[in-house]
């Protein structure tokens, strides 16, 4: 015989839904006091656990070509220092996301006759996600200046979680993650 579902009421789902807010944690009380636990550089690696929209907005500014492979990419900050790049080479996860932004990645340069920005990975709940989050930033003469890579989403929403963002200045590292550029670059579908 066939379980049947249980109706939950209005009353309860509102009461459960207030519960969940009243229990939801504050990011501020989470985080330490510590400066120095913030942001740490050692061997050409620097470590940050919070205001990454303004470090990834610093980095862009000092590149001229900036290239990567981004899961989500709705951070007006972001998209307007991308902007003033002489040149952008974006993979995004393709989605509702990426559409709603389209026309804001119209505004981006290319440094490619394929596009500033282009999809990859399959829509859908259980379908396959670009989940990566890296960049490389170029000087003018063509040499990488740094990769920015971990958790951190460039969006919105993500400048209030809890994230970490790397920031590589060493040759070999940015050198592995060019490589997987490239090749994801060669696979993605046009976008913009």
């Amino acid at each position: 015989m066939p379980k049947r579902k249980r109706k939950i009421s209005r009353k309860k789902t509102i009461k459960k839904a207030k519960y969940a807010v009243s229990r939801a944690p504050d990011l501020n009380l989470m985080r330490s006091t510590s400066a120095s636990t913030h942001l740490r550089t050692v061997n050409n690696v620097t470590v940050s656990f919070h205001n990454h929209t303004d470090r990834v907005k610093a980095l862009i500014d000092e590149a001229v070509v900036v290239k990567g492979c981004l899961c989500w990419l709705t951070s007006k900050t972001l998209i307007d220092a991308l902007a003033r790049c002489k040149g952008v080479s974006l993979v995004i996860s393709r989605g509702k996301m990426a559409r709603a932004y389209k026309e804001r990645y119209k505004a981006l340069k290319t440094v490619s006759a394929r596009g500033a920005v282009r999809v990859l990975g399959a829509e859908g709940k259980h379908n396959s996600l670009l989940h990566h989050k890296f960049a490389i930033g170029y000087s003018s003469s063509g040499k990488a200046l740094w990769l920015a890579t971990a958790s951190f989403n460039w969006s919105k929403k993500a400048s209030g979680n809890l994230e970490n963002l790397l920031v590589f200045r060493d040759a070999g590292v940015i050198a592995a993650f060019e490589q997987e550029f490239s090749l994801l670059w060669r696979k993605s579908k046009s976008f913009c």
